[in-house]
């Protein structure tokens, strides 16, 4: 049998934290699967997973970043813009 990670090193392992994982459960519908007592119990398969969902919303993350100060930029270059149209000489 495979080895069964509980909640506490699934999050140790991945830096996610536990209500993390769970919505992440519930929102994608993942297959986790459950002890006798009726834990958690995580594959290695579902860390990986688990890390590459994290990894996905970084770069996601990253790109708005970059997106939302390439957009301020602009912003900041259009009111320069308008104010030194605005201004007679």
């Amino acid at each position: 049998m495979e080895k069964c990670y509980t909640v506490a090193e699934t999050v140790k392992l991945t830096g996610v934290k536990s209500y993390v994982l769970r919505y992440w459960e519930d929102e994608l519908s993942l297959p986790i699967r459950r002890n006798e007592l009726g834990h958690r119990c995580y594959t290695q398969d579902d860390i990986q997973l688990f890390l590459n969902i994290k990894e996905l919303k970084e770069q996601r993350l990253a790109a708005f970043g970059r997106y939302m100060i390439f957009f301020q930029s602009l912003q900041k270059k259009r009111r320069n813009g308008s104010n030194r149209a605005g201004r007679k000489g």
